[in-house]
């Protein structure tokens, strides 16, 4: 007999073995699964340089255009910020995360792009100090198609496919390069 979670146990009693197993609750599987979404996202907080980003097959890298796109995850909320050659900023709140690390690939789900019921559905991938995110350009509830809008498998983002697939780097917290410190 192999024991297969840590909580199994085997014990002999009186010439007699004894094999315990704890069986893990409905109740206690979602509390663990909710821990590991809570640690899933405490790994992305913080600002993401995306350092290229392809569209139906395009690979566009925001440098080249002189440009620069941030993304920005606090607690359950993405935001997208955006820096013109000019220095100019815009931000837009993109909507809340929900994250499901149980899928593989881990799936990313944007929330409320484009209005209520709003969902842009996703796949994601940190390795390495690298952030992939892949996702349908368009939201379920956006019918124009007429046809439903699938999740990604891969990341990638062929021509016609109608993905966006972001590659990001965490973003470098900022030196000051002023006078020096008082001495």
């Amino acid at each position: 007999y192999t024991l297969e979670k840590p909580t199994d146990s085997i014990r002999i009693v009186d010439d007699r073995v004894e094999i315990t197993r704890v069986v893990e609750s409905a109740k206690d599987s979602d509390k663990t699964h909710n821990r590991e979404r809570e640690e899933e996202l405490e790994q992305l907080q913080g600002g993401w340089d995306v350092i290229a980003f392809t569209q139906n097959g395009k690979k566009e890298f925001a440098a080249d255009k002189g440009v620069g796109m941030l993304i920005q995850i606090k607690g359950d909320t993405i935001t997208r910020i955006q820096t013109a050659p000019n220095g100019e900023k815009s931000e837009k709140e993109w909507g809340r995360i929900e994250l499901d690390s149980k899928t593989n690939p881990k799936s990313i789900d944007i929330v409320n792009p484009d209005g209520p019921g709003g969902r842009l559905l996703g796949i994601y991938e940190l390795k390495d100090g690298v952030l992939r995110i892949c996702f349908a350009e368009q939201s379920n509830i956006d019918v124009a198609k007429g046809r439903p809008v699938k999740r990604p498998t891969t990341f990638a983002a062929p021509p016609e496919s109608e993905l966006v697939l972001l590659e990001c780097r965490r973003k470098r917290p900022q030196v000051n390069t002023g006078a020096s410190a008082p001495r």
